[in-house]
């Protein structure tokens, strides 16, 4: 399949899963359920336990806060990402919540003078997507960024794609850029 069809049937397949994801999210309390219900499989994964300098996101309205966990695991080293340019992150230290910053698509970040952190510190990666297929490849958002970051991650750094079981598919085209996570935690 050529990368142009791959990318018609991608563009498809977002608009799909968005529609699905403002479905669940008109019950807000099933919605907020299941964060809670997320936040608690991540944080008794052995991924999650062995880990040291975790990678999290700072959600975008229709995806699962996660942020809370920073508060109640004051042991790891947390951080968030900020987009730069073309398909690209930089990593900071979280630092305190109160003090991240509007930043690009409508997220917050940590301010640029907060500590840079580089991908192969990682312990943990905690991705994002509109949905997987059952290999966990993910399908994000069309920007690239993780697929980037996650070809940068050393080869002993776990990543941990979520989303809402209703958003793991049987297929989800792959191209030569795509990038699996090593485990799904969906509800």
């Amino acid at each position: 399949m050529s990368e142009q069809a791959i990318s018609e049937i991608k563009t498809e397949l977002r608009a799909k899963a968005k529609a699905k994801l403002a479905s669940l999210l008109a019950d807000r309390e099933d919605f907020y359920k299941r964060q809670q219900e997320l936040i608690d499989q991540i944080e008794l994964s052995p991924e999650f336990k062995k880990s040291h300098t975790v990678l999290l996101y700072y959600p975008l309205l229709d995806e699962f806060d996660l942020s809370s966990m920073i508060i109640s695991n004051p042991d790891k080293r947390w951080v968030l990402p900020r987009a730069i340019g073309r398909s690209r992150m930089l990593l900071f230290e979280a630092g305190d919540l109160f003090s991240l910053v509007d930043s690009k698509y409508g997220t917050k970040a940590p301010p640029a003078t907060n500590k840079l952190v580089k991908a192969s510190e990682l312990d943990l990666v905690i991705v994002p997507a509109l949905a997987f297929n059952k290999d966990s490849y993910r399908l994000g958002r069309g920007g690239g960024y993780y697929d980037r970051l996650l070809s940068q991650i050393s080869k002993k750094c776990k990543s941990i794609g979520v989303c809402c079981s209703e958003l793991v598919w049987d297929s989800i085209p792959v191209d030569k850029h795509d990038i699996a996570v090593k485990k799904l935690i969906t509800v």
